[in-house]
């Protein structure tokens, strides 16, 4: 059994050509998606870096002192890749079920850390989950149900994005209610509840990722850089040949 049968097969998107001379990111520049309340911030973004689980780790405990330190809602860009996007996604995207104080856990001081910190972690947080994250059967599971290409990033979604309420697999991502609205007027098929939104406040989301070219031989395999955002996905760059 396949477990793409729910998806839908046709959807309506717009396009910007990132080469375009003056060319300005949706979420500055087009007046369907602006999302002005970012202009607001200073012009400050962070970038967490990749590293499996130790990335993860890392990255949550960046955000719980961030946070204690009132400098978060400061931030208008947040970039993430690998193990950092396992904790920045569902922070973006966390249901109202959840606060920030039981996703992030108490900020301690480095000093004053114990292990009994790490033993007894409340069920409902990030670090609970990533301290208990348990991989190869959730890959096991997705091979048998032909998950195909997408068995590992399926597998990544269940684990660290499953305990938070969402589902990669389900629904759409989206940035606000208004840009929701605006992409219902050119998919009447499609409904609110086919999307997540962003949790009010947040920076604006930039997950890293690397589409490698099979036909670019090693040494020299060609690497494209890949963005996926709340509004749009793509990459900057041109590169002449790619397909």
């Amino acid at each position: 059994m396949s477990i793409f049968g729910n998806r839908l097969k046709r959807v309506n998107c717009k396009t910007w050509d990132a080469t375009a001379e003056g060319f300005v990111f949706p979420e500055q520049g087009d007046p369907e998606f602006m999302a002005s309340e970012l202009m607001d911030r200073p012009n400050l973004g962070l970038a967490f870096s990749g590293g499996g689980t130790r990335s993860a780790a890392a990255t949550l405990g960046q955000l719980r002192g961030l946070v204690h330190i009132g400098l978060l809602d400061k931030v208008r860009y947040c970039s993430c890749v690998s193990g950092s996007a396992f904790v920045t996604i569902p922070f973006t995207y966390l249901p109202d079920s959840w606060t920030d104080k039981t996703y992030l856990g108490p900020a301690i001081p480095p000093e004053n850390l114990t292990i009994d910190h790490l033993r007894q972690t409340d069920r409902n947080s990030c670090a609970h989950t990533i301290a208990n994250s348990v991989l190869i059967d959730d890959f096991l599971r997705h091979m048998v149900r032909l998950a195909g290409d997408e068995t590992f990033s399926r597998m990544l979604g269940d684990v660290f994005l499953g305990p938070f309420g969402v589902d990669a697999g389900r629904r759409f991502f989206a940035y606000d209610h208004w840009s929701v609205k605006v992409i219902l007027k050119h998919n009447p098929h499609m409904k609110t509840s086919d999307f997540y939104q962003v949790r009010p406040g947040r920076p604006f989301l930039i997950s890293n990722s690397l589409i490698l070219r099979s036909e670019n031989p090693a040494p020299l395999p060609r690497r494209i850089p890949f963005e996926s955002t709340p509004l749009y996905v793509g990459v900057r760059p041109l590169f002449p040949g790619a397909g």
